[in-house]
């Protein structure tokens, strides 16, 4: 039976031999590629630093294409995935902006306000015209922009004080998110904690979502799926199923929030 040339070629790896096709090569346990070169077999040492040096010129490569678009490309424009993170509005909301577009997100997320405190501040009318002019010179459009509502929120509560400081604090966000000219807000819906049910617990969560509709115009609201932990409510498709069908749409179109 002829052999072909490749398995008949030897190589030595640490005084062993082995062919480069079918039998098998030795075995190399709790390999670290962080670890030098010269713990492992010339080979494979050769490969791994190879593989090293293209990974780092693909992230180097992607990096650049990021961090090199200019004003009059859009972001969305590109072929490369939606990617971004929840950037911080320390300094003003326009300063999200600038934090995403530095590390060349295609989308990102940010709080509209101190979402640590019920106090409800009014927007800087000023600092609402930086976010805006700068989303417009790096390119993100309103639907690559997500808020995400104060964690305080429980718009389920069956605690009567609690739950109106949450309707309130989600009619101020999005007022806020259309001042800033958003059109998605986020948030967690709510839990059914104390003497609540889940089955009350939707219903009030579907009320508080028709109330603020109400007094807002052009704002989706976005509602999270949870984790199932405690008493939480929309960790559960058909829950969010149920909240999703207790909406009423408003009885003007005009005032039925874009998608």
């Amino acid at each position: 039976m002829t052999r072909t040339r490749a398995s008949q070629r030897k190589q030595k790896v640490d005084g062993k031999r082995f062919t480069s096709s079918k039998e098998k090569k030795p075995q190399i346990e709790h390999v670290n590629v962080n670890q030098t070169t010269t713990e492992l077999p010339k080979g494979l040492a050769h490969k791994v630093l190879q593989q090293r040096c293209t990974n780092g010129k693909k992230k180097s490569k992607q990096r650049e294409t990021l961090m090199g678009l200019k004003k009059d490309c859009d972001v969305a424009s590109s072929n490369l995935k939606f990617v971004g993170a929840h950037c911080s509005i320390a300094g003003g909301v326009s300063n999200a902006v600038t934090e995403a577009a530095a590390m060349g997100a295609k989308a990102f997320g940010l709080f509209v306000r101190n979402g640590r405190t019920w106090k409800l501040n009014p927007l800087n009318e000023e600092e609402a015209g930086k976010f805006k002019v700068a989303c417009k010179e790096h390119g993100y459009p309103p639907h690559l922009i997500l808020p995400h509502g104060s964690y305080l929120l429980n718009c389920g509560s069956s605690n009567p004080d609690v739950l109106q400081k949450s309707r309130d604090t989600l009619v101020h966000e999005l007022k806020i998110c259309e001042s800033l000219g958003l059109i998605l807000y986020n948030f967690h819906p709510g839990s059914a904690c104390g003497d609540g049910s889940v089955d009350n617990c939707i219903q009030t969560i579907a009320d508080s979502i028709n109330m603020a509709h109400k007094k807002t115009k052009t704002i989706k609201t976005v509602i999270e799926n949870m984790s199932c932990q405690g008493s939480t409510v929309g960790g559960k498709l058909e829950e969010l199923r149920a909240i999703i069908d207790k909406w009423k749409p408003p009885k003007s179109k005009s005032e039925i929030p874009n998608s």
